[in-house]
């Protein structure tokens, strides 16, 4: 009862438009809302998108719509965010399949670990390496932070964190996609990441803020 009580005034603040109150809940409904992702993503589909593909979408979604959830009789905010996950698998796999008619469609092998190692390289990037600690279930509560952290970018400072850090794109790949220059992405990169380490900081008390 005690944690319901807490999540409900965290939602009671999200919904007011408090965004730590917000990034908080995320934080506590991510783990069961990954397992309903994975859950729920079709089989063939999972070739092209990856359940954190489908996540951080949902994430993003939940962020943007949170000042527009309405408790009422029998919905809960974990359906509401089932209902965006549900809509948000649908509409990347319409764009899926957009992409492979047009040619732009790569293949990929499902792996769980490609995008949590990803994850896990930018949580070391941005603790310059002084995270205190090692242990599997510390590395993973930073790393749930910091995809939170991710959702809640502006959408270039997103963009370009996506590109540059989880895709692995060059400096100059980047600018390309995002039609910047290289220096205005740079300015993107420094003001994200300034952005995350606040997040991380404030989500783990394990991680150095030096």
């Amino acid at each position: 009862m005690a944690r319901e009580r807490g999540k409900n005034e965290l939602l009671a603040h999200a919904v007011a438009g408090d965004r730590v109150a917000l990034n908080d809940l995320l934080l506590l409904q991510f783990d069961g809302l990954q397992e309903f992702i994975e859950r729920r993503l079709p089989d063939g589909l999972d070739r092209v998108l990856s359940a954190d593909d489908v996540l951080q979408e949902t994430l993003v979604r939940a962020i943007r719509g949170i000042a527009t959830f309405e408790p009422r009789a029998g919905a809960t905010f974990d359906g509401w965010l089932e209902t965006i996950a549900t809509r948000a698998i649908q509409s990347l796999a319409v764009a899926s399949g957009a992409k492979k008619r047009g040619g732009q469609f790569r293949h990929r092998t499902r792996n769980m670990e490609t995008p949590a190692s990803s994850l896990a390289d930018l949580v070391d990037l941005l603790t310059d390496g002084t995270s205190t600690a090692s242990a599997k279930a510390v590395k993973k509560e930073a790393i749930q932070a910091v995809h939170v952290g991710v959702a809640c970018l502006p959408d270039e400072q997103r963009q370009a964190v996506r590109l540059r850090y989880l895709q692995g794109q060059s400096l100059a790949e980047t600018a390309h996609a995002l039609g910047r220059s290289p220096a205005a992405v740079r300015g993107l990169l420094y003001r994200a990441k300034l952005r995350l380490r606040d997040a991380l900081g404030r989500s783990s008390r394990w991680f150095s803020r030096k």
